[in-house]
């Protein structure tokens, strides 16, 4: 079975439009949020912001916190995972958790934003070798789609000899009001 991994513009219109049941975003020490726990602190009226402020999810690796979308997103559910650590090894580990976390979850059609930074062969890396045998039937990776990332996946899909195909994916051309 062939691997597809599907790339998706990092915007409030995709976050709208991406037909998934579960999101998963990590947070890190930066304030304020930025990429994909931005655009779902905005969705969920600041809920990611106030589950920071009141010490529920903290940048710390391993934590995880689950929150309900409220019928704001398409997506039933949210993951969001603390990396307080952007080196390799630390983003590895946390991108292999995340996907075990999602597969858990029971999450079968799941969109991911790989941590930002330096790290993101690692992230690709991790996310390939662990999504491979997760069973997802779709994955949407949010991203910059003319950044790195479509090779940088392609690279360690080749790498750990995983047959994968890497496809960019339009957003809808609407956003819905708010």
């Amino acid at each position: 079975m062939r691997l597809r991994l599907e790339l998706c513009d990092l915007s409030l219109a995709s976050l709208d439009g991406l037909e998934v049941d579960t999101l998963a975003a990590f947070v890190g020490s930066e304030r304020p949020l930025v990429g994909l726990p931005a655009l779902l602190d905005w969705r969920l009226a600041g809920a990611v912001s106030r589950s920071i402020l009141d010490g529920t999810v903290t940048p710390e690796h391993g934590e995880a916190l689950l929150l309900p979308t409220g019928g704001r997103l398409l997506a039933g559910r949210v993951l969001v995972f603390g990396l307080s650590d952007p080196s390799p090894r630390t983003v590895a580990l946390a991108v292999r958790h995340a996907c075990e976390a999602l597969r858990r979850a029971g999450g079968k059609a799941v969109g991911i934003s790989l941590p930002a930074g330096g790290s993101q062969a690692a992230a690709a890396r991790a996310w390939v070798e662990a999504s491979a045998s997760a069973g997802f039937a779709r994955q949407v990776l949010l991203c910059d789609i003319r950044g790195p990332l479509a090779p940088t996946l392609e690279a360690a899909a080749r790498d750990l000899g995983v047959a994968a195909d890497v496809v960019r994916v339009a957003a809808r051309a609407e956003s819905p009001t708010g």
